[in-house]
């Protein structure tokens, strides 16, 4: 006997804990990015760290996606597997272990990049592309104020160049992750954090290109907030945003969507009710994650889809604490609820699979097949 859902069941039918993706939801999502991404002139590569689907990864590619994005070599193997591409591989691959994955996917016809921040990390790359006798297709990336991974600004030309002298390496642009956007106080400091992010970067190719390195070098952004913002877009030659397909709080929080746009929901039941100001859910950490919100004034684990007066407050294992701030609510053991995580990509890496769902019923499972890929 299974408890697993099956196609035709209601939202009342499936056992909780779950995670429910509506698919109308999700469609609607690829086809907005999409259509920003054909606005601006961009190839759409989106990041498949958010879903870890290839059903989802699909339907991105079928609305008109160049390629896909993935974090780790793990996920480019499932992806490939799965007959999906071109892939980025947005994360530097080092080490002898990394080198022999990434020489069987090359040797298994995989169409790849990588991004990197580095010459120490493209030689190895180059030596074992020149062994291929292929030249690997590099990304430079470049800090542009998130102070993550990224060459300084101040260098990124000079690091460029050192890379197009490696054979067997073939520089693509510069790239980078303004993940800094999601603390701009508000849609304007935003759009220029945007602004100056691209701004820096179509400079670093002019003047790459102007010193020979280059006869054209492109411009590659990601991040879903950068939606919001297709006026400042221009020269951006390649877009990778993730978390739009299935969107979550802090989108919401940024503004970049609405809670009816976050497909992604955890749907969970009331299994107590000890006090007249708190209740708790059948889901905790193990469910959710444990990302706290990063907005101001916003507290919380989730947004409880149509009921402003609960709360999310507290995370255990597997508890949701709830609180209740209306004294009159009427909230009952069994009674179910829906919520947006705060940050659904951290979420879908506790799920083997999630529920696809449509207009209320249980329309396929689907396999989170890259979960758990950290390597």
């Amino acid at each position: 006997m299974t408890d697993e859902p099956t196609p035709g069941m209601t939202l009342e039918e499936i056992d909780t804990p779950d995670v429910i993706v509506d698919l109308d939801v999700v469609e609607a999502n690829i086809r907005r990015a999409q259509a920003v991404a054909e606005g601006v002139g961009a190839r759409l590569m989106p990041h498949i760290k958010t879903s870890k689907s290839p059903y989802v990864a699909a339907l991105q590619l079928a609305a008109g996606a160049a390629g896909i994005t993935v974090a780790k070599l793990g996920e480019a193997e499932v992806f490939h597997a799965h007959g999906l591409g071109p892939i980025l591989i947005a994360y530097p691959l080092v080490g002898a272990a990394k080198l022999s994955r990434l020489r069987t996917l090359l040797e298994a016809g995989a169409q790849l990049s990588i991004a990197l921040d580095s010459v120490a990390v493209a030689s190895p790359i180059a030596a074992l592309a020149r062994s291929l006798g292929v030249r690997m297709p590099v990304w430079l990336e470049v800090d542009t104020g998130n102070h993550r991974l990224g060459v300084d600004p101040m260098e990124a030309v000079a690091t460029c160049a050192a890379l197009a002298g490696l054979e067997g390496i073939e520089v693509q642009g510069f790239m980078s992750y303004g993940g800094h956007v999601n603390a701009g106080k508000d849609a304007a400091e935003r759009a220029r954090i945007v602004r100056d992010e691209v701004g820096l970067l179509r400079r670093l190719a002019g003047e790459a290109q102007a010193a020979g390195i280059a006869r054209s070098l492109g411009v590659n952004v990601g991040g879903t907030l950068h939606l919001m913002f297709p006026d400042e877009l221009a020269g951006v030659t390649v877009l990778r945003p993730g978390t739009y397909v299935y969107n979550d709080r802090m989108v919401v929080a940024g503004g970049a969507a609405r809670i009816e746009d976050c497909a992604a929901q955890v749907l969970t039941q009331v299994v107590s009710r000890p006090s007249p100001d708190r209740a708790i859910v059948d889901a905790g950490t193990k469910t959710f994650a444990a990302d706290p919100i990063q907005r101001p004034g916003l507290t919380g684990y989730g947004t409880v889809v149509g009921h402003p007066e609960l709360e999310l407050y507290r995370l255990q294992e597997e508890h949701g604490f709830i609180r209740i701030l209306d004294p009159g609510a009427q909230l009952r053991v069994g009674d179910r609820l829906r919520i947006v995580p705060n940050h659904v990509c951290s979420m879908m890496n506790l799920h083997d699979r999630v529920v696809g769902v449509r207009q209320g019923r249980v329309e396929r499972l689907l396999p989170v097949a890259a979960r758990g890929r950290i390597r």
